[in-house]
């Protein structure tokens, strides 16, 4: 068993070959979309966080090769630096270099040399009033020269901001230019040059909100296709944290936004089965399963997604009550005889519920208070009358007894009696009486307090 997932191989040969949430088909939308841009665009890919979308960029842009030319900005890899001018200026720079030695080297060299100079006049601070007019404020470069400025008359003060500003709009202008006929010199001829930024929500918000705007403003140009990943809305707090909590986050992103996709969920079953295996449980998962005769729609991988799924798991949360359960495994001795289900769904009900599931340990919440409030979700609510929904509910009613006491059977029995729910909740609860369950260890484990002691160990590893 391992306490961490191994990392995916993303190869041009095969880039999609780990890919278990099915998103090989977005990418050739996307490509599509990127053969008819040749003027240039800004495309968002939206996607919450830990869903997935550093893996979609790295698989995509592999895939690229050889069609495209494409470069990558990680934003959060150059926040330490303040001005995001700077950063892009030296990460393109080092990229079109490196691309120009492949390919071209002279013609391609010099474009570079103009595409550096006229960018390093535009954050040396060279032209600090002029950029900052010519930007309506966009960009806040430090401004010595104008604080030298500000001790001289009015008017020489004017003439001198006409000036710069005449100066700045040129070197804008010169600037795209430049960087126009780089993207010709170095990408693949009738095609954009593709420039990808990743992790961009995870930065400080003003560097985040300068990113776009320096894109917007001073990279935008025919030729270039910018592609940011991003959770739009974490990307929206960082801009209310900026402009207050009224700012119109919508409207706001429109301005730098020619596209949005928003990346798809995926088959989270493929998913699931996918972290068994990288967790080194498949095979006794799966023979487990065999064994008790749990296959189909009652085996424990399709237990598990639809578990995740009822919680709204992101791939993120799903490795990490993965890797819980496999800690949980090898530090707690005692943990080692409890069945896989039983003690998942406690993580899972820990790590996304927490107020819940302390209500749960500490007796503040009946179970019946917390099927309650989850079922505040109409996607929780529709799980419960699932055979998965029917495991969870009971097992948690099994945590409030001891054993296969009579008390447990009987309110069992009532539920089936009763009849209510769909056909498979009826067969769930049908096994669950029987004892037979592989899935849901009956008699249950001893209680919330033995498991949550063996899982609360695991808290000191996380991040």
């Amino acid at each position: 068993m391992n306490f961490k997932p191994s990392p995916i191989t993303i190869t041009k040969e095969a880039p999609y070959a780990e890919d278990r949430l099915g998103r090989k088909a977005c990418a050739e939308v996307l490509t599509n979309v990127l053969n008819s841009a040749p003027d240039g665009l800004v495309l968002c890919i939206n996607g919450t966080w830990g869903s997935g979308k550093s893996t979609f960029i790295e698989m995509w842009r592999t895939q690229l090769e050889g069609d495209f030319t494409t470069m990558l900005f990680n934003a959060w890899e150059s926040d330490f630096v303040d001005d995001a001018m700077v950063a892009l200026l030296g990460d393109l720079q080092s990229q079109a270099e490196e691309l120009a030695a492949k390919g071209c080297p002279d013609p391609a060299a010099e474009k570079i040399a103009v595409f550096k100079r006229l960018g390093s006049k535009l954050v040396r601070g060279a032209l600090p009033f002029a950029i900052k007019a010519a930007t309506a404020g966009m960009v806040d470069i430090d401004n010595d020269a104008l604080k030298d400025l500000l001790v001289d008359e009015a008017g020489k003060l004017a003439e001198a901001q006409i000036e710069a500003y005449a100066e700045a709009k040129a070197s804008i202008a010169g600037f795209k230019d430049a960087l126009t006929e780089l993207a010709e010199e170095i990408g693949v001829s009738g095609k954009p040059l593709v420039i990808f930024v990743d992790e961009l929500d995870r930065c400080r918000p003003p560097f985040a909100v300068r990113v776009l705007e320096v894109i917007k403003h001073f990279f935008s140009v025919p030729g270039v296709v910018f592609v940011l990943a991003l959770d739009r809305e974490q990307l929206g707090h960082s801009i209310k944290s900026m402009y207050g909590a009224d700012m119109d986050v919508g409207g706001y992103l429109r301005r730098f936004f020619d596209l949005e996709f928003n990346l798809p969920k995926g088959n989270g079953t493929t998913f699931v089965g996918e972290l068994f295996r990288k967790f080194g449980l498949a095979e006794a998962i799966e023979a487990h399963s065999k064994q008790s005769g749990f296959t189909g729609p009652f085996s424990t991988q399709n237990l598990v997604s639809s578990l995740f799924d009822a919680f709204s798991c992101s791939p993120r949360d799903q490795e990490k009550c993965f890797t819980h359960y496999a800690l949980t495994k090898i530090a707690s001795p005692r943990a080692r005889q409890w069945s896989f289900m039983n003690l998942f769904m406690a993580i899972v009900l820990r790590i996304k519920q927490p107020e819940l599931y302390q209500g749960l340990l500490h007796g503040s919440k009946t179970i019946d208070d917390v099927l309650i409030d989850l079922s505040k979700s109409k996607r929780f609510l529709n799980y419960l009358e699932t055979h998965g929904g029917t495991y969870f509910e009971w097992y948690l009613r099994a945590l409030s007894y001891s054993g296969m006491s009579s008390a447990f059977l009987s309110e069992l029995d009532g539920a089936r009696q009763i009849g209510q729910g769909r056909v498979d909740r009826m067969d769930a609860l049908n096994i669950l009486r029987s004892g037979f369950d592989g899935n849901l260890q009956l008699p249950p484990i001893g209680g919330l307090r033995g498991i949550d002691t063996a899982i609360n160990l695991v808290e000191h590893f996380s991040s």
